[in-house]
């Protein structure tokens, strides 16, 4: 898209932190953004920011944060002091808390080994691991009561697959809807503590 002259927007969201081709994750499009939602890397309760080095973009980015004005429309997207001490206090900390999602993560792997669930992709010491996304071949009810009963929340990434938001009318997309059935998120955050993270583990490997 860049050689083609189309500008490019990255999200970002799920990979802050990494690296890609020796180019750090938001230096990739001529827009990139993060959120800073509750379940990403860094969070700041809700909202997000904006990346960009072309002047042009970052001077209208600018103003429609700021409010609206007689001359232009605008919308109050300034994040409160609160909000930018959090996130500043983890940015600070960003390379502690991937290095925690990474160690936890190659645990995660390990308890897979000896079940027949299996993650989408294999282990990468260049991923940042937002979450921990694992495929599980039994209906959602049964997997959704198992965890329950454990008291550990598991999250369904995809709960509704993307052709039916678009409302694609005539067309079937199977493996789609299968997918979004069977995969989901353990949890992966660089708090939990190395009983809680056994109990995930030992969680797994009992679950047939």
């Amino acid at each position: 898209l860049r050689e083609t002259g189309v500008p490019l927007i990255e999200d970002a969201s799920h990979a802050i932190g990494s690296e890609c081709d020796e180019r750090p994750a938001g230096q990739n499009g001529a827009i990139s953004v993060v959120s800073f939602a509750p379940s990403m890397v860094i969070t700041t309760g809700n909202g997000g920011m904006i990346l960009t080095d072309n002047s042009r973009y970052f001077s209208a980015m600018r103003d429609l944060r700021g409010g609206p004005s007689p001359e232009r429309l605008g919308y109050d997207y300034t994040m409160t002091d609160f909000q930018a001490a959090m996130g500043l206090s983890q940015l600070s900390r960003l390379p502690d808390f991937i290095r925690r999602r990474r160690e936890i993560a190659r645990v995660y792997y390990d308890a897979l080994k000896t079940t027949p669930h299996r993650a989408p992709y294999a282990y990468a010491d260049s991923f940042v691991y937002q979450s921990f996304p694992i495929f599980f071949d039994a209906p959602a009810e049964k997997l959704d009561k198992y965890w329950k009963k454990n008291g550990i929340e598991v999250q369904r990434p995809y709960p509704v697959a993307l052709h039916h938001h678009l409302s694609l009318r005539g067309l079937d997309y199977p493996q789609s809807d299968r997918l979004s059935k069977k995969l989901y998120a353990l949890p992966i955050y660089p708090t939990l503590t190395k009983k809680e993270i056994e109990k995930i583990t030992r969680s797994l490997g009992r679950f047939v």
